[in-house]
């Protein structure tokens, strides 16, 4: 998310951009039970003192596919739809890679599932972001003192933890979140859903994403064993800021897509591939085009289609931070959520009117520090609820994400808990919503 004031379409901060400091899938919770053998392989996968790069320098890290070599066409990488193991859910999801060929009108089967949970109300899916900077303390945490705060999620009704895997400049390391941080997710009985980036060059093209030495396959494959198969690709690359060049630049994102995407299932044919989370940004624009360095998220996934990347992710990914106004609230534009259907549209034309859409950050600021506008915690609740309560109407929304579990008072205080560690009236807000 970033600080754009959404009548304008300019930055309203110094340059500091929350996106830049921090880092969710559809299905139900994991019991402990059903991940103890995925940890243990993760025991043997992730080797002890692995890397722990500060997430804060690799967010903004994104590579592109200037470079990318030729890949296969999506229908021979896709594989046929496969049933999550680690997931316990008295309905598995069924995940299907929706090619640029497949009927707008086709409904996977896991859709029928959804579509009963939104007519009564249940989202698919409550997951946390909890942010660079406090994945950042809890990787200082004891491994006791990390699985406590993912527990404490668990008691909230928390289901996905998103979090951050970076190449590091070797085939073998990673930094973001740190084995012992990822671990412990898992054995807490959380979904895990990882954002790749890089921390060694910005967009658009770098060593890691472009696979020259491994890292890609290595990092897929060692999650997997750990019952990791979750993968976003980069961060709010609608952002100017995100790229080397600071232009947003969906021709070369589609392609870095077309990179990955094949690697990241090969390595895994379980793997579900997010395209990055779409930052809020202006409105729609006359023919999709720039807003000087940046994109309408609307407007850059039909510029990411039109240049060819139908097929090479498996779910839209968004960020719908609405404030000042609430999700409910329709202000011309800027809140994406008021303009749904238009993204729908544009779906259905390419073939992905069923594919799932992800909302992997959403909620308000309730202090001014990082220059955000501080809101009440009574608003705070409000958008909750109603982001929520919007979800449940989209049989093909989920997981959504709240951004921020604890204050760090330099970051708009998006937490459910205060800086000291007391919990807001949020926290029950937030814990009283349904999820399946």
């Amino acid at each position: 998310m970033d600080n754009t004031d959404p009548t304008m379409n300019e930055t309203t901060t110094s340059g500091t951009d929350r996106s830049a400091r921090h880092r969710l899938r559809w299905a139900l919770p994991v019991t402990v039970a059903a991940v103890a053998s995925s940890v243990a392989l993760m025991a043997c996968a992730l080797p002890q003192g692995g890397t722990t790069a500060d997430a804060a320098t690799t967010a903004s890290s994104k590579p592109s596919a200037t470079a990318a070599p030729a890949a296969a066409s999506p229908a021979a990488t896709t594989a046929t739809p496969v049933v999550r193991a680690d997931v316990a859910s008295p309905a598995p999801r069924t995940i299907t890679a929706t090619t640029a060929a497949a009927s707008a009108s086709a409904v996977p089967a896991s859709a029928v599932t959804a579509t009963t949970a939104a007519a009564s109300g249940i989202v698919r899916g409550k997951g946390i972001s909890p942010g660079g900077l406090y994945e950042s303390e809890i990787n200082t945490m004891s491994a006791s003192g990390a699985r406590s705060v993912f527990q404490d999620m668990r008691s909230a009704g928390v289901q996905w933890v998103r979090l951050d895997y970076n190449y590091a400049g070797n085939p073998t390391g990673h930094g973001g979140a740190s084995d012992q941080t990822i671990t412990q997710a898992r054995m807490a009985g959380l979904n895990v859903e990882v954002i790749f980036g890089d921390g060694t060059a910005s967009m658009p093209e770098s060593a890691g994403y472009s696979a020259q030495n491994g890292w890609m396959t290595y990092s897929v494959r060692r999650l997997a064993a750990g019952g990791i198969h979750d993968f976003e690709i980069g961060n709010e690359v609608n952002l100017g800021w995100t790229w080397a060049g600071g232009h947003a630049n969906p021709a070369a994102y589609a392609g870095l897509l077309r990179t990955v995407y094949p690697i990241i299932h090969q390595a895994d044919p379980q793997a579900t591939v997010l395209m990055a989370g779409m930052a809020p940004f202006g409105r729609q624009a006359s023919g999709s085009g720039p807003q000087g360095n940046d994109y309408n998220p609307i407007d850059f996934i039909r510029q990411m289609y039109w240049n060819g990347a139908a097929g090479w992710f498996d779910a839209v990914n968004l960020h719908p931070y609405t404030y000042p106004v609430m999700p409910m609230t329709a202000d011309g534009g800027y809140n994406l959520l008021s303009v749904l259907p238009d993204l729908l549209a544009v779906m259905r034309q390419y073939g992905d009117g069923s594919k799932p859409i992800w909302w992997t950050e959403s909620g308000m600021p309730t202090g001014s520090d990082g220059n955000y506008p501080a809101f009440s915690v009574g608003q705070q609740q409000e958008t909750i609820k109603e982001l929520y309560q919007i979800a449940a109407q989209y049989p093909q929304v989920g997981p959504v994400f709240l951004y921020g579990w604890q204050d760090d008072g330099q970051d708009g205080d998006f937490g459910l808990y205060t800086w000291s560690h007391q919990r807001k009236a949020s926290f029950d807000t937030f814990a009283g919503i349904a999820a399946q």
